[in-house]
C-alpha cells in the first residue's frame, strides 16, 4: 500500500490535463497487468470531453465491479469546501458559492474595466491600451474557468487508485476471476466516466455487484453507503471487516445519488470515510484545497481486508 500511495504522491500527484491521464492511464495498466489482470483503456469523445476509463478484468464474467475514479479535480479557490462522498446532491448544494466565486471575481472585474478605468488613464490612448489589457485578461480568466486549475494536492484521490491496485494483488487466482476493476476519468459534472461504465454494463446485460470507492483513507468513520436493495450485501461487508474494526453503514436514497457517479448505479454500494456533521451527513472537508496532503494507512487496509474476505 506504502509503495503504490509514494509512487502517486511523487510521480502521478496531478491526474488532470491529457497527458497526465495518458501516463496514469500506462502506470495503473501496467500495475494491474502485473497481478494476472488483463486491461483495456477504453476512449469516449463526449461533445468537447474525452473520456479515458481503464478496465481491469472481465466486466461480463465478473460478480463484483470495484469502480475507482483515478483523475485528480480542479481547485477550488476559497477558504471552506465541504465534501459528501455519500450525497452527491447535499455536494452540489454546498459547493455552489466556493466554485463560483471565480465568477464573481471576473463580475467586479469587468465593471472595473468598464467603469474604473477612465478616470485613471491620463490620455485616450492609454485608456485604450487599459481595455485591450482587461479585455485580454478577461480572455485568460474565462479560459481557466472552463478548463480549471488543478489542485496539486490530492493524498485522498491516491488513496483509492493505491487501495484498487493493493487488493488487486491480495486476491487469490480464483477470486481474481469474479472481480473486476474500472478506473474512472471525469469524476465531475455529468460524471462522464461513471456513465460509459453504466453503458458497458448494459451492453453486456450485466447486473454484477458494484462497489465505489469515493474518499477513503480520510480517516475518521468508515461507512458503507448502500442503495435500495443492498442493506444485506452492506451488513455482509461490515462482517467481512471483522469485529475488531468499527465500519457504519448508510442508507442512500435516490436524492442522494443524483450529482455523483452513483446516479449510474442505483443498485451499488459506496465505502466511503470522513466525519459527521451535526444531521449526521458524513463529509470531508480537505478536498480541492491543497490541504489534501493525510492519508489515514490503516483505514486503507481494512477496505482492502474487508473487500477480499466478501469473496466468497
Amino acid at each position: 500500500m506504502k509503495e503504490y500511495l509514494e509512487y502517486l504522491t511523487k510521480h502521478l500527484p496531478v491526474r488532470f490535463s491529457k497527458r497526465q491521464k495518458q501516463n496514469a492511464a500506462a502506470w495503473i495498466s501496467d500495475e494491474m497487468e502485473k497481478q494476472g489482470y488483463l486491461c483495456e483503456t477504453i476512449r469516449h469523445k463526449k461533445y468537447f470531453t474525452s473520456v479515458r476509463n481503464i478496465v481491469a478484468g472481465n466486466l461480463k464474467q465478473a460478480k463484483t465491479i470495484i469502480v475507482v475514479p483515478y483523475d485528480t479535480p480542479s481547485r477550488v479557490f476559497w477558504h471552506k469546501f465541504l465534501y459528501y462522498p455519500l450525497d452527491g446532491n447535499l455536494s452540489a448544494r454546498k459547493s455552489l458559492f466556493p466554485m463560483y466565486v471565480p465568477i464573481f471575481l471576473l463580475y467586479f472585474l469587468m465593471l472595473a474595466l468598464m467603469y474604473g478605468i477612465p478616470y485613471f488613464m491620463p490620455t485616450p490612448e492609454a485608456v485604450s491600451a487599459a481595455y485591450i489589457a482587461g479585455i485580454v485578461l478577461l480572455v485568460l480568466i474565462v479560459a481557466l474557468l472552463a478548463k480549471g486549475i488543478p489542485t496539486r494536492k490530492n493524498a485522498i484521490y491516491h488513496a483509492g487508485v493505491a487501495t484498487a491496485l493493493e487488493l488487486a494483488a491480495s486476491l487469490e487466482k480464483e477470486q481474481k476471476r469474479n472481480v473486476a476493476f474500472v478506473f474512472t476519468d471525469q469524476n465531475s459534472g455529468k460524471f462522464y466516466g461513471a456513465y460509459y461504465v453504466r453503458l458497458r454494463l448494459d451492453e453486456l446485460k450485466k447486473s454484477a455487484q458494484v462497489i465505489t470507492l469515493n474518499g477513503v483513507g480520510a480517516g475518521g468513520e468508515l461507512v458503507i453507503g448502500y442503495t435500495k436493495g443492498q442493506k444485506k450485501n452492506a451488513q455482509e461487508l461490515i462482517k467481512a471487516a471483522g469485529k475488531h474494526h468499527r465500519v457504519a453503514s448508510k442508507s442512500m436514497d435516490s436524492e442522494m445519488l443524483v450529482q455523483s457517479a452513483m446516479q449510474y448505479f442505483p443498485k451499488g454500494i459506496v465505502v466511503a470515510s470522513g466525519v459527521y456533521d451535526e444531521k449526521h451527513n458524513l463529509y470531508i472537508d480537505r478536498l480541492r484545497r491543497n490541504h489534501d496532503d493525510q492519508v489515514y494507512e490503516k483505514q486503507l487496509e481494512v477496505i482492502v481486508s474487508m473487500l477480499k474476505n466478501n469473496q466468497k
